[in-house]
């Protein structure tokens, strides 16, 4: 089915400032047939939802608080929102509990499978009698109180729920087992793996068919979250394993859309499942680059569509994602005109700088005049035959040449709702000073990109 043969689709996003909500953003916000929608329930700290979705909703209680269901249903319903997309792994248990209240789909498989994934004891026990490979767990009471004498030290700790691998810890004796027994809630001992970790994102259709199955390792992770993930190029094997895993978890759990669960080797290489997530991972972000849209795809599944996976030849796309911190800013300044320098602000060491570029074309969506105004030692035409063989002489509203030294830029600016963009500090200074509007260089363009949608 062709995207001009698919409605348009409203999707709500909640919460939508995690790492999750943010893949789900990044993965649908160029879909032309999604309207995306970003809501996040109210915080100490100034959220990040805002900054990224064009269509935010914040303050809402949060989910143990009255009201936190009534809010979200009222967005769906004034919103006409068609499918609502959890954001954390507790709002996927949330949404799937109380998906009869809400007058839309939640983008999320039965409360039995959300709930027991949840819990990686209930995950292990309900996995007991299948081909899964579970890892070893062992009675922390009675290895606390003798009863039962334990060889194989160091023992991996984790809480029952969890995400990430946050609460987690090795433990190499009865007395470091004791406290951090006590500092994590319902907490899980089990056997220590020594071996890589893999995440294997995964897609299943309602009908439990495994439509993709790819795993990648956790190469760095910072907080629990990987940062860095390669796709890996495992042993057929291997592979042949984790697709057994795959197939089987599936159908035990009843799972459909996007979902990911992570692995384990023993020193022999034998793969131990350590989770099971029934949700989007921020890192299948590596994956989308293969050509596998999770968050779309399930968006796809729950609508009807038929859906079908095209990938990339692995030899065409980066087999690794690193993340880092971006800076975002609230949008609050308002203007009509831009005034921009050319030498050292659009074009930069003889090549067009690149986030200019996307500024000057983001005033062009919101009819905003851009005038150029430059001190270019290149004659008028040699400066217009350059815009054009950059490819940017249509961008202008007016091209001003300011050829007399003694004259200055700011006597050519006529507009108080105006701001000045130019890399010498001196002609920022007589602009600002003279016609008293905001001034910046290229250094500065980051707080005008607008990156909502």
């Amino acid at each position: 089915m062709s995207g001009s043969q698919i409605r348009e689709l409203r999707v709500l996003v909640f919460p939508c400032a995690t790492g999750i909500g943010l893949e789900i953003h990044e993965a649908l916000k160029a879909c032309k047939n999604i309207i995306l929608f970003g809501a996040s329930s109210h915080a100490v700290e100034p959220d990040h939802g805002p900054l990224v979705y064009a269509r935010f909703f914040g303050g809402l209680p949060k989910m143990k608080e009255p009201g936190a269901l009534s809010a979200l249903k009222q967005i769906v319903q004034e919103h006409n929102i068609d499918f609502l997309f959890p954001g954390f792994d507790d709002a996927i248990v949330f949404l799937a509990e109380h998906r009869s209240s809400l007058p839309c789909v939640v983008l999320a498989p039965s409360l039995f499978a959300c709930d027991a994934t949840r819990s990686k004891a209930t995950t292990y026990k309900l996995l007991a009698q299948t081909d899964v490979m579970l890892p070893d767990v062992y009675d922390i009471d009675a290895l606390l109180s003798g009863s039962v004498l334990h060889e194989r030290w160091p023992i991996f700790m984790k809480p029952a729920k969890g995400q990430g691998s946050q609460g987690t810890a090795v433990v190499g004796s009865v007395v470091e087992l004791a406290a951090h027994a006590k500092s994590i809630s319902d907490p899980v001992a089990c056997e220590y793996l020594p071996g890589k970790e893999y995440t294997v994102d995964c897609f299943s259709t309602k009908r439990n068919e495994l439509l993709f199955c790819r795993a990648r390792e956790r190469a760095r992770v910072r907080s629990g979250i990987s940062v860095c993930t390669v796709s890996v190029d495992l042993s057929d094997v291997l592979m042949a394993r984790l697709r057994t895993f795959a197939t089987t978890i599936s159908k035990v759990f009843q799972l459909w859309g996007a979902w990911f669960f992570q692995v384990k080797l023993r020193l022999d290489g034998t793969p131990v499942l350590m989770e099971v997530a029934p949700r989007i991972a921020g890192a299948m972000a590596l994956h989308r680059q293969h050509g596998v849209n999770f968050p779309l795809l399930t968006v796809y599944e729950a609508a009807g569509f038929p859906v079908t996976i095209l990938t990339n030849d692995v030899r065409a796309v980066p087999k690794l994602m690193d993340k880092a911190y971006v800076n975002r800013y609230p949008r609050s300044l308002s203007f009509q005109t831009v005034y921009v320098d050319w030498d050292d602000t659009i074009v930069l060491r003889n090549k067009l700088n690149l986030d200019m570029i996307r500024f000057l074309y983001q005033c062009v969506n919101e009819n905003v005049k851009l005038i150029l105004i430059t001190r270019s030692k290149l004659s008028t035409p040699d400066l217009l035959a350059e815009l054009k063989a950059r490819k940017v002489a249509s961008l202008f509203d007016d091209v001003i040449h300011v050829t007399a030294k003694e004259n200055k830029k700011s006597s050519y600016i006529c507009s108080k709702e105006a701001i000045f963009i130019d890399d010498s500090f001196s002609e920022r200074l007589d602009v600002g000073t003279t016609c008293g509007i905001p001034t910046f260089d290229s250094s500065m363009i980051e707080m005008l990109l607008d990156w909502r949608a």
